[in-house]
Formats: structure tokens, C-alpha cells, sequence
């Protein structure tokens, strides 16, 4: 009776772990390595705009699930989602993420908001001439005088990135 009472407390124990990790996770993205291969694989290429899905993994939908539509989730932020806005001939790299990890392009100038997609290790990027001061640097991990800029990815994504993660760009 004790082994079986402790592997359903080890059981729950995980299961609850693994709930916390998934409510967190688009908080501590900036911080915590994700492979960038997982991160295209949960893109939606219809819908670009669906943070939904890049937050949470899910799996191909059976036959059987396919019928039903997915639940609605309310969005926990009032913040607008980057809308693809210029076409990939107007792109004109000047910038490049230079972090080693991969990044996440924001839709706002702070951590606290909902990342738009992950930008991979020497991506090039369009700078929009906006820079931003962050109203509280240690929450957002950059050191005093540092900011935020706006950038457009080539696929046409507006979205802001940290300062500290890019640099002039090289071909």
C-alpha cells in the first residue's frame, strides 16, 4: 500500500510540474534554450498570428478529432499581435540576432508580453528606427541605458527584440 501511495505521489508530483512549466513557459522563454526546430514545427502557417499555438504544443488532430473545433482560450494580455505587413522584396537587412540562443520577436517593447515567434541565431532583421527604454530592466534582463528595438523579420513580421540580442548585420 505504501508503494503504490508513493508512485501515485511521485505521479502527481510530475504531472503537476509539467503544468506549471506550460503556464510559464511563454514568461520564461527569453531565459530557458528551446530548439528553434520545435518552435517552426508549432507554427501555423495560415494563421500567423495565432500565439495560441506556438505557446502550447499540440499534436496532429485524428479523424475522430478533427470534426470538433479547438476551445477558445481568452488571451491574457490586451496587447496587439505583429501583422505581416510588407512583402519580402521591400526587406533590407541592417541588423541580425547575435545571441547564441534563440530569441523571441515581442509584440511590445517588454518581457511581459506575448512573444509573436522565435528568431534563430543570425537571423537578419529590418530595423523600423524605434527604440524604446525599458520601464524596468531588471525584469526584462538587460543593465541600465539598454533598450528595446522594432525590427521586420522577411517574412513581414513587426515585433520588438532586446538591445543586447543583435548586431550590424554580415552576410
Amino acid at each position: 500500500m505504501v508503494g503504490l501511495t508513493m508512485a501515485l505521489t511521485i505521479a502527481l508530483c510530475i504531472v503537476g510540474f509539467i503544468w506549471v512549466f506550460i503556464q510559464l513557459e511563454p514568461y520564461v522563454s527569453d531565459f530557458v534554450h528551446r530548439d528553434p526546430s520545435s518552435a517552426q514545427e508549432q507554427e501555423a502557417p495560415e494563421e500567423p498570428n495565432n500565439s495560441q499555438a506556438r505557446a502550447e504544443p499540440t499534436a496532429e488532430p485524428t479523424e475522430e478529432e478533427s470534426d470538433e473545433p479547438p476551445p477558445e482560450r481568452p488571451d491574457p494580455t490586451n496587447t496587439p499581435k505583429p501583422e505581416p505587413t510588407a512583402t519580402s522584396a521591400a526587406f533590407n537587412p541592417d541588423y541580425q540576432i547575435t545571441a547564441e540562443e534563440s530569441v523571441n520577436l515581442r509584440s511590445g517593447p517588454s518581457t511581459e508580453t506575448e512573444p509573436a515567434t522565435t528568431l534563430s541565431p543570425a537571423q537578419p532583421l529590418q530595423y523600423l528606427g524605434e527604440t524604446v527604454e525599458s520601464d524596468d530592466p531588471a525584469r526584462d534582463n538587460l543593465d541600465p541605458g539598454q533598450s528595446w528595438m522594432k525590427f521586420r523579420t522577411e517574412d513581414g513580421l513587426e515585433g520588438w527584440v532586446r538591445e543586447i540580442d543583435v548586431g550590424e548585420y554580415t552576410e
